[in-house]
């Protein structure tokens, strides 16, 4: 069969396809090319292919409203997330700081108790430990709540979730630690008013430490003596002359005066009878009482915030992770070439 060669052109967006030898059988192929199965009717003479009609752009325009619905669903999930974030943030920080603020208070309170039964006795050592334990573990506490503080500033989640799980153990060491340090029982009220008589007969006996002692506590307590100002009294002299007190049982008392006017102040409130006349035991065992009382009620608050702040901190880490923090987005659609014109 002679080889034949064939001319092509364009007229009125028509593809015109003849042979070289016979024009009149030419045959005509649209300009516009369909996909193959999605052929559609060709265009009339003079007129040009309706793009809203065509099989390619409606497949770009369901291409472009996926896309728009995607980009808008991954905007309205980063917004629940941001908002999310934002809101947990805020009461992570407020409860942060109330720790902080707790954690102070149960540290002022534990040593001055812890130094209080330091003082006359050190048969309560066990009740003296454990203040200086529950002291360490809400310092502890300060410093994790700052260091949670930094890593929600900073969107470090796994150091969110360690500073949660730490907080949580120290929670459970200060709720052992409060019922034994807090907790006084009779025989607690027995060693201290034997504490109590042991450091009132070393200042009867002018030592110096315990003079200074019992001074402050008969001027601050308002109290005189152990049991009452008859302990005061020289066993020696008859009942209706004044029990010999010192001037700080005396309401006139003032430390910064000097010792000559605090003499004559002292025989003045002995003649007159205006010294205290209560002991000091019952107000010092109170005194145990209401800062045990102290301890207790500062320890239960912040092991109430301390138990909130790990729980939302965990929620923080897990549910509302930063957004910088998402699955990595999909890879970008590798470039296709460009469609090679049909061989003919």
């Amino acid at each position: 069969m002679p080889h034949k060669h064939f001319v092509h052109r364009i007229e009125d967006n028509r593809l015109v396809i003849y042979p070289l030898r016979r024009p009149d059988d030419a045959f005509a192929v649209p300009a516009y090319w369909p996909a193959m199965g999605n052929a559609a009717l060709a265009p009339e003479k003079g007129q040009a292919p309706d793009p809203q009609t065509s099989p390619r752009s409606e497949g770009l325009g369901k291409l472009h409203a996926t896309s728009h619905t995607h980009t808008q669903t991954q905007t309205t999930e980063k917004k629940e997330k941001r908002s999310c974030s934002v809101i947990l943030k805020i009461i992570y920080l407020v409860l942060a700081f109330i720790n902080i603020v707790k954690s102070i208070a149960l540290i002022a309170v534990s040593v001055t108790t812890a130094i209080a039964i330091k003082i006359f006795t050190d048969e309560q050592s066990g009740r003296r430990v454990a203040m200086i334990i529950i002291a360490i573990t809400a310092a502890i506490t300060l410093s994790i709540s700052i260091y949670a503080i930094v890593a929600v500033l900073t969107k470090k989640t796994q150091r969110l979730m360690i500073a949660s799980i730490v907080l949580l153990v120290l929670a459970i060491i200060q709720a052992v630690l409060m019922g034994i340090a807090t907790e006084l029982t009779d025989e607690d009220e027995v060693k201290l008013s034997r504490a109590l008589s042991d450091s009132f007969r070393l200042a009867r006996e002018d030592s110096p430490r315990h003079v200074k002692l019992w001074n402050n506590i008969q001027h601050d307590l308002s109290c005189c003596g152990v049991y009452s100002a008859d302990d005061y009294r020289n066993p020696n002299v008859p009942d209706f002359f004044a029990p010999d007190v010192p001037i700080s049982c005396c309401a006139g008392y003032h430390p910064d005066r000097s010792s000559l006017v605090q003499e004559r102040e002292r025989e003045s409130c002995k003649a007159k009878k205006e010294y205290f006349d209560v002991g000091c035991r019952d107000p010092i065992i109170e005194l145990y009482r209401d800062t045990a009382r102290t301890v207790l009620g500062v320890t239960v608050g912040l092991i109430i915030f301390m138990v909130s702040l790990s729980l939302v901190g965990m929620i923080i880490s897990r549910k509302c992770k930063p957004i910088d923090e998402d699955p990595t987005p999909p890879p970008a659609s590798k470039s296709k070439a460009p469609p090679k014109p049909p061989k003919v």
